[in-house]
């Protein structure tokens, strides 16, 4: 921050220079490393507001035995939500032909739950999982008693029966595919989820607020308070809406939406947090810049500190380097208080610069990993060299090209994917047999700003012997060597390297082309980048990269354009590159990286704590600088420290 000398004061409010020092005040006290399993505020609120349910018997299918618990309903945001079962049916196949769960969430204001109109499901159901209609919206050739028509067409009640969506605000759905307000990709629903063979399971689930989902309107503001929600499972059996048994080749057909389903909900109320401005309209603001690694932090503190100091802090997240260079800015109107993890040096005949430590946190490796017939993968080990195998594409799945006959040549002679390397099997032997589509890349998410997180993972990388050979051409030893196109940067040697650079020029047909249609994606397209490593974390959390690599023709323009595909529920797998907070937040796995003394260490509140006491001084006196090559002791090696 800087210390403003009086002529530098002349050009800014006195009460800008006591509202930051307040700010840093209350900064000061706050240096508390951010939990990595979960928030504090969820470990709280979470179980404190836990409410189980049972089912009940149903018309074909007894489910008084289940007991399903959703262990936060209280104080939601946009946040991964831990649903956990007792007592089911065991799911007993990979295509999900009966006894599984389903769980949406839906808006309604009453008190006794929602409609099934008012539900957020039947996007992701589409696509060969499950029975015909079993995670969609439509009703047709259901023979359900009680069953309420919904038609397209009133002349013809017997054409397309669906359930529309009604949204909190405008006009229902036209049709069980018209996915105007949510669709495949950004949709939250668990159309399939596995119940294990002893009748229990977990899941964690994405509750989005109004700024996700507008149609939903959770956590908007209303008369009675912040709108609350619902989050709904619907327990699905044997039978067939008519009684009918599902048998081998022959799946329970009827939609979670039908009568019969619908019957058997359980309904959990969920109660949000406001959405939108802590503070009065027209109170003094203060601007203030810089780092996500405090984000979920400061955006926590700023309804206090609005009402403590009478200020308004503005943030705004950029990379670092952006922010050093704003803080230091001469103009008026620039930031008086920046948060990065590299210190600010002060300008030439500038003020000093203060540093002031305000939060301990991590860089972590979150996944999300479902495996047909095995449920959701609950650990991995990563080496440095793994890592930087995918952050330089060195695999042929991550280069385009990797769906023809004849694979990349610059990449041929390497593993397929991180699955196929002969390093992470020897490392994680339980995924020997790891049952994942072939036909499907696994990439990893990274962000697309300048960071000083960034520079941190490349550091790390550089500190390894084996990681630093490889981006110096050296290969591993099963004979793995880096994509030629990255090898040509000089990775194990630039030390000023911000960014995650993806520098291969390979174009490829897309897939499902049209007949003579040239279209092409390129690797920006395979793996795109995402906005920040919150964005990571919630693409991580839908098992969703958003990658367009398949050609769709466009009705309107009559030609084809590359679309995103969402992955077949119970087959999704994401890993990215993401901050401890937004892990917590959204539920993710954290792979365990490899340390300085060979351990592997998992970025855990103590590992923090360890990581800080690794940490070496900067060239600016007072601020800690991470050093990953002394990283031991349980150490987490991709610890950070955020100064204001």
């Amino acid at each position: 921050m800087n210390r403003l000398n009086s002529k530098r004061a002349s050009r800014r409010p006195g009460r800008q220079i006591l509202g930051f020092a307040a700010l840093l005040a209350a900064l000061v006290i706050a240096l508390l490393p951010l939990p990595v399993t979960t928030s504090q505020a969820s470990a709280a609120d979470g179980e404190e507001s836990a409410v189980t349910l049972s089912g009940s018997k149903g018309r074909y299918d007894d489910f008084s035995a289940l007991k399903v618990t959703v262990h936060q309903t209280k104080k939601l945001r946009a946040q991964g939500v831990r649903v956990t079962w007792t007592g089911g049916a065991p799911t007993t196949d990979t295509e999900f032909t009966s006894n599984y769960l389903q769980i949406m969430q839906c808006w309604g204001d009453g008190r006794n739950g929602p409609d099934r109109e008012n539900c957020e499901f039947g996007a992701s159901g589409i696509g060969g999982t499950g029975g015909r209609w079993a995670g969609q919206r439509a009703l047709p050739d259901q023979v359900d008693p009680g069953e309420k028509t919904y038609v397209l067409d009133p002349a013809h009640p017997f054409d397309n029966p669906f359930v529309p969506f009604r949204p909190v605000k405008g006009k229902p759905t036209k049709s069980s595919t018209d996915f105007t307000y949510f669709g495949p990709i950004d949709t939250n629903e668990q159309p399939f989820v596995r119940v294990g063979a002893d009748g229990t399971g977990e899941s964690v689930f994405e509750a989005q607020t109004v700024v996700q989902a507008p149609h939903l309107g959770c956590g908007d503001a209303t008369a009675a308070g912040p709108r609350h929600c619902w989050l709904v499972v619907v327990p699905r059996g044997a039978h067939d809406t008519d009684g009918t048994t599902a048998t081998a080749g022959d799946k329970v057909d009827a939609s979670g939406l039908s009568t019969t389903s619908w019957e058997q909900r359980l309904v959990f109320r969920l109660d949000f947090l406001a959405t939108g401005s802590y503070c009065p309209i027209g109170q003094p603001e203060s601007r203030t810049i810089g780092s996500e690694m405090v984000t979920d932090a400061l955006t926590s503190w700023q309804p206090t500190l609005c009402q403590s100091t009478g200020t308004t802090f503005g943030f705004s997240q950029s990379g670092e380097p952006y922010a050093r260079r704003q803080v230091t800015a001469a103009a008026a109107a620039a930031p008086g208080l920046a948060f990065t993890l590299d210190p600010v040096e002060a300008a030439e005949g500038g003020p000093p610069v203060v540093h002031a430590p305000v939060a301990v946190s991590g860089l972590t490796l979150g996944f999300y990993i479902e495996t047909p017939g095995s449920g959701e993968l609950q650990e991995m080990r990563l080496t440095p060299r793994l890592v930087a195998k995918m952050l330089t594409h060195s695999y042929i799945r991550d280069v385009p090209g990797w769906q023809l006959a004849q694979p990349p040549a610059h990449v041929a002679k390497n593993p397929a994917s991180l699955r196929n390397d002969p390093e992470f099997i020897a490392l994680n032997p339980q995924y020997k047999n790891w049952a994942v589509d072939a036909a499907r890349p696994l990439s990893l998410l990274v962000p697309l700003d300048e960071t000083d997180t960034a520079r941190l993972v490349w550091q790390w990388l550089r500190s390894d012997p084996e990681a630093r050979d490889f981006l110096a051409g050296k290969p591993d030893p099963w004979g793995a060597k880096i994509n030629p196109y990255f090898g040509s940067l000089t990775l194990d040697k630039d030390t000023g390297l911000t960014d995650f650079p993806k520098s291969d020029p390979t174009l490829s047909p897309a897939l499902s082309v049209p007949p003579n249609d040239p279209l092409q994606y390129g690797i920006t397209d395979l793996d795109p980048y995402t906005q920040d490593m919150h964005d990571s974390a919630q693409r991580t959390r839908r098992g969703n990269t958003g990658r367009t690599i398949v050609a769709e023709l466009d009705s309107n323009a009559h030609k084809a354009k590359l679309v995103s595909q969402a992955s077949k529920p119970g087959d999704r797998a994401v890993i990215a590159l993401v901050d401890s907070a937004s892990a917590a937040r959204y539920g993710l796995r954290t792979a365990a990286l490899r340390t300085a003394d060979g351990t592997f260490v998992k970025p855990t509140n103590d590992a923090l704590a360890k990581g800080v006491g690794t940490m070496r001084p900067s060239a600016v006196p007072g601020v800690l600088t991470p050093d990953p090559a002394s990283a031991r002791g349980g150490a987490y090696p991709l610890t950070t420290v955020t100064y204001a």
